[in-house]
């Protein structure tokens, strides 16, 4: 099947919203406006692209960091032309637009109709049911105290969400051996009984030199789900 190459037009509206933010394109004077005909084009690539994303030949087991990739990019490629989710296209962009028609590799297709079928696509993606381990990432800081004592670790992010992850070997050494005095916050953090603790990240210095950080990964055994994401910020999988 025919897969879009991003035009001219679709790179200059990357650039306007980096420099003005996701949700303000047409910022610029001059720029791409929110109903401009670029935009619009940028749409239908992005459907294209989400037609020609795999689906049926998904894995069904994460085995490799691989699987993950695989299926990461059929959600990222599917929630592309899903206004509201994909902050380009907002719902106001979306009530404008509707009822226009633009090309695409199925010929002429309304915005409305175009944004029906990527939701459905979507769904279907997210609907899969996949077996793979479940991981959930906690990150943790100390302090020096005035008497040159560290202070009791504290969490102070949590991934959201579980991420999907191999089931074939552990991420790092086991947690409590080396953060004892943190175990209650960070099974808290981890909110699940079943989930084993591995520290992923040792203590290393926090940037401007004032404390400590360190990573932990939650691990739940492998299972059958579907409410996993696909994506793994530890893996570098977005």
């Amino acid at each position: 099947m025919h897969r879009a190459k991003p035009s001219k037009s679709r790179c200059l509206l990357a650039s306007l919203v980096l420099a003005c933010g996701l949700a303000a394109v047409g910022c610029v004077e001059g720029g791409v406006e929110g109903g401009g005909q670029s935009q619009l084009r940028m749409f239908a690539e992005d459907y294209d692209n989400a037609l020609d994303a795999p689906r049926r030949d998904l894995p069904t087991k994460v085995r490799s960091v691989d699987d993950i990739k695989l299926l990461s990019r059929a959600a990222r490629l599917a929630a592309a032309c899903v206004p509201g989710r994909n902050p380009i296209y907002t719902r106001d962009w979306f009530d404008e637009n509707r009822n226009k028609t633009v090309r695409t590799s199925r010929g002429r297709r309304a915005v409305e109709e175009i944004a029906d079928d990527c939701s459905r696509m979507l769904k279907k993606v997210e609907k899969r049911s996949v077996e793979a381990c479940g991981a959930r990432y906690v990150q943790l800081e100390r302090h020096l105290s005035d008497d040159d004592s560290w202070s009791t670790p504290r969490v102070t992010r949590t991934s959201e969400g579980w991420y999907m992850t191999p089931c074939d070997k552990t991420p790092g050494t086991p947690a409590f051996k080396e953060l004892k005095d943190a175990e209650e916050a960070i099974r808290e953090a981890c909110d699940d009984p079943k989930a084993s603790y591995y520290l992923i990240a040792r203590w290393s210095e926090e940037p401007g030199g004032k404390g400590m950080v360190a990573s932990v990964a939650c691990i739940l055994p492998r299972q059958l789900r579907s409410n996993w994401l696909p994506g793994n910020p530890a893996l570098g999988i977005k």
